[in-house]
């Protein structure tokens, strides 16, 4: 059977094998959320961000990889976010902190 909840499940128990003060490095495609040929998700950033603070995870860094600007990393706010979760498809890298166990 197909998990709709996997990748949440994923998180959390990625969550539980990390020290405290360890680091995640999470990547996944973000944009406008959906799943595509039934295989690939795509994600809105503040969804995977959620799911994270929920198991103790902080935010540390997030850089995004595009075809048109490359990889860079971006400032953590609102705004940028937004803008993301509007792109159609872009590749994050999530860096993460453990603070709590």
């Amino acid at each position: 059977n197909i998990d709709v909840t996997g990748y949440k499940k994923g998180i959390i128990n990625l969550s539980k094998i990390l020290s405290s003060g360890g680091t995640l490095y999470l990547s996944t495609p973000v944009g406008i959320p959906r799943v595509e040929f039934n295989a690939n998700w795509i994600f809105k950033p503040s969804q995977i961000i959620n799911i994270a603070d929920e198991c103790g995870l902080s935010l540390k860094e997030m850089h995004v990889y595009n075809s048109n600007e490359g990889i860079k990393q971006i400032n953590i706010n609102s705004s940028n976010l937004q803008k993301l979760e509007k792109e159609d498809y872009s590749l994050c890298i999530f860096i993460f902190s453990k603070t709590i166990n």
